[in-house]
């Protein structure tokens, strides 16, 4: 009967080479009537008993059905392909209606009416897609993308559009999915890094409780404040506040100083009380035994990140000025003194990892009892102690490359709580994201929030993360445009609440079926995985 079948296919085809729509709806009927005849014969053998031939007929009916099917999944794309739309969505229906158990079909309508701005008409295709579980590995004519990536794809960006909160929520939800998923196809995750954008929120609609006030410091004359520090000394809160004397200028990039001079740091310690009130300031000199700069168009200590260690106030910071090319390199000081005239940087050293000579940038300083670490990158997570040799070095579940450092880490339920930025260019600006992430015991990324701005979307830059002295807060401090110093509160318990696992997180079909595991099985409704 095979032979036969074949035999019948081929003369067919030469017969109507010249006669596409024919030859497509002849080879659907012949492929229709043999499967009908071949289930047919399928419940005889099953009743007569014969399971070697019931099983081998069974198998070449679906086979039969599965040519059938994608016959006509094909033809509705020449239709589309030839602009027949009313042919293509026709087709492309017959096709799910005779395999309703596969979703390319409902791919294909979700991204036809996606792209002529039928958002509202998409969703509908892609969610019902979405309800549909990737066929088994033998299928015939299995589109893998479509399962994988291709429905999320199409959901995340016509839900962007949706009415629904709900379901525009999910669509964030599969876009922030796909942007930090490995799996798939780096064009698909880039995009989806992209889209990001127009889901992302400010953070008080994501933290209700979070509340920012200016810093208030004044800073020299010709010089802006930006990317304060907050930490914890004790119960008292400290500060630095980092001056500089260029400032943003609309397309992203930096002005020039009065005069082509250096682009100089000043750095400010800075007491503030449990209200967030400036108490004192004090400049925080540079080492006494700082050599003379061999890069001179960048000076002094950048991003100065505050952390108490063995008791003691210290900062880590970039600094440029030690190589006559401008290396960025990360240098741990000692903030030494107690009153105005005697705060200033000592007992400072270089830290240079082995390993060829790159730029180093915004290393994250964790304090766990006497030791001092730095998360130096996110992806892979590369922990380094403090002179700057390899600790650990894990990858995490989701593709956080793109992380770079923000804050401190801080203890947070069994490991270690921190804000990281994001950085996307568009028409020649920069715009910022910010997420929390938390690193367990092992110093391996567990859990991601999804992303967020602090007031606008721009340049905005989180440096430091802190305890507030009642215990039930968090202290954040930021700045914006590179010319305006935040500080601002949260609730712990809304950022517990924000935190997702990153092996399990939430995407469009996480109500459906489960969260969609990144490294490949499902965690079901009851929890188990499989």
């Amino acid at each position: 009967m095979i032979l036969d079948f074949e035999q019948r296919k081929l003369v067919l085809e030469n017969r109507f080479n010249e006669h596409g729509q024919q030859l497509h709806e002849l080879r659907n009927s012949l492929c229709g009537s043999l499967a009908e005849a071949a289930t047919c014969r399928v419940n005889e053998l099953f009743r007569q008993g014969d399971l070697e031939q019931f099983h081998e007929l069974e198998n070449f009916a679906m086979r039969v059905k599965d040519e059938a099917w994608n016959a006509r999944l094909q033809e509705a794309r020449g239709l589309s392909a030839v602009g027949d739309e009313g042919g293509f969505v026709c087709q492309a229906l017959a096709a799910f209606n005779m395999q309703p158990q596969r979703a390319e079909p409902l791919y294909d309508l979700a991204k036809f009416y996606r792209e002529k701005g039928m958002n509202d008409v998409s969703v509908l295709f892609s969610e019902a897609g979405l309800t549909i579980e990737r066929p088994e590995r033998d299928a015939q004519f299995l589109e893998d993308f479509v399962y994988t990536a291709g429905l999320q794809e199409e959901y995340s960006i016509a839900a962007n559009y949706a009415r629904d909160p709900a379901r525009k929520d999910r669509g964030f939800a599969a876009c922030n999915w796909l942007a930090l998923n490995r799996a798939i196809p780096d064009g698909t995750r880039q995009l989806a890094r992209w889209n990001l954008f127009f889901y992302v929120h400010p953070a008080g609609a994501m933290l209700p409780s979070f509340a920012a006030r200016q810093v208030g410091f004044d800073p020299p004359e010709g010089y802006y404040p930006l990317n304060p520090s907050v930490t914890r000394l004790g119960q008292r809160i400290v500060v630095m506040q980092r001056t500089m004397n260029c400032e943003l200028i609309q397309d992203g990039h930096r002005s020039q100083t009065l005069g082509d001079a250096p682009v100089h740091t000043r750095n400010f310690l800075l007491r503030l009380n449990d209200d967030l009130d400036i108490q004192s300031a004090a400049e925080i000199l540079p080492p006494s035994d700082m050599p003379e700069p061999a890069f001179k168009l960048v000076l002094g200590f950048e991003d100065l990140r505050l952390f108490s260690w063995r008791g003691e106030l210290w900062g880590s910071a970039c600094l440029r000025e030690l190589t006559a090319h401008g290396w960025c390199e990360q240098v741990l000081a000692r903030i030494g003194g107690n009153g105005p005239a005697d705060c200033r940087l000592t007992d400072w050293r270089v830290l240079r990892p082995e390993g060829p000579r790159v730029h180093e940038k915004n290393w994250m300083p964790k304090v766990a009892g006497d030791r001092l670490q730095f998360v130096r990158l996110c992806d892979p997570t590369r922990v380094v102690d403090d002179r700057g040799s390899m600790i650990t070095e894990t990858t995490p579940v989701i593709a956080s490359e793109h992380f770079r450092g923000g804050s401190q880490l801080i203890a947070w339920g069994g490991g270690w709580l921190a804000l990281i930025h994001e950085v996307q260019e568009r028409d020649r600006l920069r715009f910022y994201q910010h997420r929390f992430v938390w690193f367990d015991e092992t110093n391996s990324l567990r859990k991601v929030s999804r992303p967020f701005f602090f007031h606008r979307m721009g340049v905005e830059y989180a440096t430091g993360l802190a305890w507030h002295p009642n215990g039930d807060r968090l202290l954040i401090s930021y700045g914006v445009a590179d010319s305006e110093a935040w500080i601002a509160t949260v609730s712990a318990g809304e950022v517990r609440g924000v935190l997702e696992d990153a092996e399990y997180l939430p995407s469009a079909i996480a109500r459906a079926r489960g969260a969609v595991n990144l490294s490949g099985s499902e965690r079901r409704s009851d929890g188990t995985v499989v």
